[in-house]
């Protein structure tokens, strides 16, 4: 399942970076960052311009959301898993990662869609500052 981690504005890359250090991998299966990128015109070009999709936010995938939860506690950059009032660790719903799923396999619309250390072995260091 697909969660849903809220840190400060501008510390998200650092977020993942500390949970790839910190964090066992068998605990999550994926930590991303969304982006997208924007087409302008301007002066007959076209130019690319790459912006957070959801700042603050930074999704990981995992099947143990306690367990990962008390690792995350150790990791400096994270603020919160988003929770309900029971303490119970959300996951989006199924047809919103599927709808995630399906647009991030759509490079024409968006390729700059996530950045992590497993989508499709790409290399989005470019955007690191972002």
């Amino acid at each position: 399942m697909w969660y849903v981690l809220q840190t400060m504005t501008g510390k998200k890359r650092e977020l993942v970076h500390y949970i790839e250090e910190i964090v066992p991998k068998e605990l999550y299966t994926d930590c991303f960052v969304a982006y997208y990128e924007r087409v302008w015109r301007k002066q007959q070009e076209s130019v690319v311009h790459v912006e957070r999709l959801f700042p603050g936010y930074v999704f990981i995938v995992s099947d143990t959301p306690k367990e990962l939860y008390l690792c995350l506690k150790k990791v400096p950059a994270m603020s919160k898993m988003i929770a309900d009032g029971n303490f119970d660790f959300l996951s989006i719903e199924e047809e919103e990662e599927a709808f995630f799923r399906e647009y991030a396999e759509k490079p024409a619309y968006c390729p700059a869609f996530l950045c992590g250390a497993g989508w499709k072995g790409a290399d989005f260091s470019a955007y690191a500052d972002l």
